[in-house]
């Protein structure tokens, strides 16, 4: 498929893959653009009145759905803040990542500017929420062979990497390394703290979301 001279955007709510996937594409020769430049705000009362109603809805009326369905209006919000930034511009191809992240609403606005919209999940669907939003997309993509097995519609495709050149010069040397996900997480930055602290060292050196590419360890 000859991507040359179609316009794509990409849709991450965690910006980190979308980022480096969008860099990627673009030292293709790729034109490309990714729909969110900041993190969603986190929700927050406007007054106390809302905070009162809130606990009325939740502990009278038994709505207990009720305080996500306001965190959810809020990000639908950005999501459509975010979209208005684009100057109803038109595009060949758009990539969503995690697309049970989004309203079907959105998802349809997302539609109605995109000539062929992909979903790529990767988490397994675990999360049936997947499935419901099937109508929006020409293709979903997943990382796990088994989804494919048990659910219809749904497309092989393992999880991207990027070839970033080893730095052989780097000489520091660790005694532990954290392979994980580099999303903007403090409470999980902590929790990697505190657990050096108390089971491993002392006075733990905590280097995360670093650029280094290759790393020498003392142990494994």
């Amino acid at each position: 498929m000859n991507l040359k001279g179609k316009r794509i955007l990409i849709v991450d709510q965690h910006m980190v893959l979308g980022y480096n996937l969008m860099f990627e594409m673009k030292k293709l020769g790729l034109d490309t653009e990714r729909l969110f430049h900041t993190y969603a705000s986190e929700y927050q009362y406007t007054n106390i009145i809302h905070k009162f109603i809130n606990l009325f809805q939740r502990n009278i009326l038994n709505n207990k759905g009720y305080y996500q369905k306001l965190i959810d209006n809020h990000f639908d919000k950005y999501c459509y803040d975010s979209l208005k930034q684009l100057k109803d511009k038109q595009f060949d191809y758009i990539i969503v990542l995690r697309c049970d992240k989004f309203s079907e609403k959105f998802l349809q606005s997302l539609r109605n500017i995109s000539d062929k919209m992909v979903a790529y999940q990767w988490d397994a669907i675990i999360v049936e929420k997947i499935l419901t939003r099937q109508k929006y997309f020409d293709k979903i993509c997943v990382y796990d062979p088994f989804d494919i097995d048990k659910h219809a519609g749904i497309t092989l495709l393992h999880n991207y990497h990027f070839n970033k050149p080893a730095n052989t010069n780097h000489k520091t040397k660790y005694d532990l390394l954290y392979l994980g996900s580099d999303f903007k997480n403090e409470f999980r930055e902590q929790k990697l703290l505190k657990l050096l602290e108390t089971k491993l060292f002392s006075s733990p050196n905590l280097i995360l979301r670093s650029d280094i590419d290759s790393l020498s360890l003392n142990h494994l």
